[in-house]
C-alpha cells in the first residue's frame, strides 16, 4: 500500500532521478511508519511542481537532523516553509 501511494505520488514528475535525489536526503526514521510516511509523502508532494524545488526545500527544512522527516513534511505540506 505504501509503496502504491509513494509511486503515485511521485509519476506526475516524469522525473526518477529527481525522485532518486529526494530519497537519498531523507534520512532513515525508524520510528516513522511507513504507511504514514508515505501518506505524508504523498500529501507534500502534491503541493509541489518541481521535485529538485521540494528537495531543496527539505533539505533547508530539515537542517541536518535538527527536525524529524515526520515534523518535516508536516510543516512543508502544511505551507509553514520559514519556521
Amino acid at each position: 500500500t505504501a509503496s502504491e501511494m509513494l509511486f503515485d505520488s511521485w509519476a506526475p514528475f516524469d522525473d526518477w532521478m529527481g525522485v532518486s535525489s529526494l530519497l537519498r536526503a531523507i534520512p532513515t526514521q525508524r520510528n516513522f511508519a511507513i504507511l504514514r510516511f508515505a501518506a505524508a509523502m504523498k500529501a507534500w508532494l502534491a503541493t509541489e511542481d518541481d521535485l529538485f524545488d521540494a528537495l531543496r526545500a527539505f533539505s533547508k527544512k530539515e537542517g541536518n537532523g535538527k527536525r524529524t522527516v515526520a515534523e518535516v513534511l508536516h510543516q512543508l505540506t502544511h505551507g509553514d516553509r520559514d519556521a
